[in-house]
């Protein structure tokens, strides 16, 4: 598999709503060779395709909320040397809050640090 350089802290990273709620696993898929899972959070499916960077070490977590109407919060959990950036949102005590249609597309990348 490779070296671990990142990992979710929270047990629950993702939450769409006032209410937390456990994903429920629906399967996956390969994109041009990469796994894209879907999960269902609160009721709201959620689509998270993960890539390698193109440059440098790190991932590409690229979100597809297509029916969020809410709020939605996902801990961006930091890590010695790696370094968080995000297309959309606000960053609140290590938390991303995205608002409805924000939140239909967004990209979080995690890399380490030079």
């Amino acid at each position: 598999l490779g070296t671990r350089y990142w990992e979710a802290k929270s047990a629950l990273p993702l939450q769409i709503g006032e209410v937390e709620s456990v994903p429920s696993f629906k399967g996956y898929r390969k994109v041009n060779g990469h796994p894209e899972f879907h999960y269902e959070v609160n009721g709201v499916d959620v689509y998270e395709l993960i890539e390698p960077l193109h440059t440098g070490l790190g991932i590409r977590r690229s979100f597809r909320i297509p029916n969020n109407t809410g709020l939605v919060r996902l801990a961006v959990d930091s890590a010695d040397g790696v370094v968080a950036a995000y297309s959309a949102g606000k960053l609140k005590e290590g938390v991303l809050e995205l608002r409805d249609k924000q939140a239909r597309e967004f990209t979080l990348t995690h890399q380490l640090a030079n």
